[in-house]
């Protein structure tokens, strides 16, 4: 940040991120105590995909970024900035073990993370919440935000957890107020037509 500061009290700077929005890589979140407050371990496996496919993307869109950067800034007098990472310093800017280094230093998660408490049907060894968002062999904890997702969304998550939200609210009604109605069916992912109103 120090060389963006610096650079940036002299001139105007643009910053572009590339955004990795579905990546083949999948972390572990797990317990490693038994006890309640007990930090879990978490490996992001950042990168991890056999294919090398999140990488290869974030690579073309940084390749993207710099041809941007030498046509169409250049012309009205751009460069790009090296924003001296410690751990790339070894390298020549820009060569190809330059940027494999930055994209691994610069590279961070966003915060929807997904997938850590994932639901599905009882045959499925890796879902974690039932169908009715309550966790298994748990009797009344329920799970309801984007966790419970099996593939990360495309944007912000918070339209999703209100929609899940929502989702549990109209179950917890239905298992405890006599006659309800409720908009979802446990189990299905359509929505009950509403009943018109008299």
């Amino acid at each position: 940040t120090g060389t963006l500061l610096r650079v940036n009290k002299e001139k105007p700077i643009i910053l572009f991120l590339v955004t990795l929005i579905h990546p083949v890589s999948r972390g572990e979140v797990n317990l490693n105590e038994t006890h309640l407050l007990g930090d879990p371990f978490i490996k992001g496996n950042f990168f991890g995909d056999e294919d090398s496919w999140d990488y290869d993307t974030m690579l073309s869109g940084f390749n993207f970024i710099t041809n941007f950067t030498s046509t169409v800034l250049n012309a009205v007098g751009g460069e790009f900035i090296d924003i001296d990472v410690p751990n790339c310093r070894n390298y020549k800017f820009c060569s190809m073990r330059y940027v494999r280094c930055y994209i691994e230093n610069m590279a961070f998660p966003r915060g929807g993370i997904a997938g850590t408490t994932r639901m599905g049907p009882e045959c499925d060894e890796t879902a974690v919440v039932k169908e009715d968002l309550e966790l298994r062999r748990v009797r009344c904890l329920r799970v309801a935000d984007s966790s419970i997702l099996r593939e990360l969304p495309r944007a912000n998550t918070i339209a999703t957890d209100a929609a899940i939200g929502f989702r549990l609210g109209e179950i917890l009604k239905a298992k405890w107020m006599k006659d309800y109605e409720a908009k979802f069916k446990v189990g299905t992912e359509e929505e009950e037509e509403e009943q018109p109103q008299e």
